[in-house]
């Protein structure tokens, strides 16, 4: 979920057909620990963007004034994301899911299943005059999925 460096560098590595399975093995693992550890931080309360978007709501539903930061260049820019993810807790077994953010937007909500899968509820709008597809997103999701699957196996050994 986070932006980081370490998920541009894995970005950048799977586009390249020089890295290895073993550089791509490793990148995934910095950027999952870049995010295991931001998560964590989230949860213990230092995580900024989930603070922010709360006390936004928090004025929005009581409708007290919107502070001037939520309305400046900076905070629209930052918090306009063409891709909106929930994860659902391990062993909860709905299929819940939620709209695209905007117009310009995916939303998917996930999940892991006990049976070693992966559910996941990927929408767009369906009339929103752009590209946005959510059915060929999810093959492309699929896609790199199995891509991340591969780099991540042990190499076979033919003793």
């Amino acid at each position: 979920r986070p932006q980081s460096i370490y998920t541009k560098q894995m970005c950048e590595a799977f586009e390249n057909p020089s890295t290895s399975r073993n550089e791509l093995s490793s990148i995934i693992k910095k950027s999952a620990d870049y995010h295991r550890n931001y998560l964590r931080k989230c949860m213990g309360g230092r995580g900024s963007d989930r603070l922010l978007f709360g006390l936004r709501m928090i004025a929005l539903e009581n409708n007290r004034p919107m502070h001037p930061f939520f309305t400046s260049k900076a905070y629209t820019f930052s918090s306009d994301f063409a891709l909106s993810t929930s994860q659902m807790p391990f062993g909860v077994e709905d299929a819940p899911g939620f709209g695209a953010y905007s117009p310009n937007a995916y939303g998917c909500c996930y999940r892991f299943t006990s049976s070693d899968k992966i559910v996941a509820i990927i929408t767009s709008r369906r009339f929103s005059n752009t590209e946005k597809d959510a059915e060929r997103f999810t093959e492309v999701i699929k896609g790199a999925l199995r891509d991340m699957y591969a780099a991540l196996q042990k190499p076979s050994s033919n003793l």
